[in-house]
């Protein structure tokens, strides 16, 4: 039977979010169906007015998830419609283009919420970089056991990993009623990407 070692790793690091992930969600009701279509149709193009004048190009601009609900009238309110939907765009993580998107929409009304997520614009690349670390932490340390058994290390027989990462941060700018026009302090947490691996190697006796 071929010996053998079987070793785990991990490594964490921090990453600096570098991409503003905004998320605008619109409702609109009224007591029609159509009123109900009218009132959003007026508040998806004073946020896509909103997002031209950050400086988004209309093609970067996504819109969806459009919904109607029904409400049926009960002793305490009459028949009601809603209107849901959503727009989303991404601007590189600079303080200017933070202030910017919250000068925006501040002024919106009631049935406008918005989410900025401080987040990476190349996830893949930061989950490469600690797959890489994680797995050469993993051979350094099956050669020193190698070493302290009299072997060298063989090929690598199996890999396991797993990889997290936190959410860094996010603002939200909630029914903005205009009550509050602070822009709040720009400062995205770090995002935090970590791997576990399970590394094993077969072992050549030396000599």
């Amino acid at each position: 039977m071929t010996p053998t070692v079987k070793v785990d790793a991990s490594v964490s690091d921090e990453f600096q979010p570098d991409i503003l992930e905004v998320s605008v969600y619109l409702e609109e009701e009224a007591a029609t169906k159509q009123g109900a279509v009218n009132l959003y149709a007026s508040s998806l193009n004073a946020v896509l007015a909103a997002v031209e004048s950050i400086g988004v190009p209309r093609d970067e601009v996504k819109t969806g998830n459009f919904s109607i609900w029904r409400y049926g009238a009960t002793d305490d309110r009459p028949e009601t419609y809603e209107c849901h939907g959503g727009v989303s765009f991404r601007l590189p993580c600079d303080e200017e283009n933070h202030r910017r998107v919250w000068g925006a929409f501040l002024d919106m009304g009631p049935g406008i919420s918005v989410d900025i997520d401080f987040s990476l614009k190349d996830r893949e690349a930061a989950r490469e970089t600690i797959v890489g670390r994680a797995v050469e932490a993993g051979r350094r340390r099956a050669a020193a056991l190698a070493a302290a058994t009299g072997c060298e290390l063989g090929g690598i027989l199996h890999v396991e990993n797993e990889v997290s990462r936190n959410l860094g941060g996010m603002d939200c700018l909630a029914r903005a009623s205009g009550d509050d026009r602070r822009v709040p302090v720009f400062n995205p947490t770090p995002i935090e990407v970590s791997c576990a691996v399970t590394l094993e190697y077969e072992l050549i006796p030396r000599g």
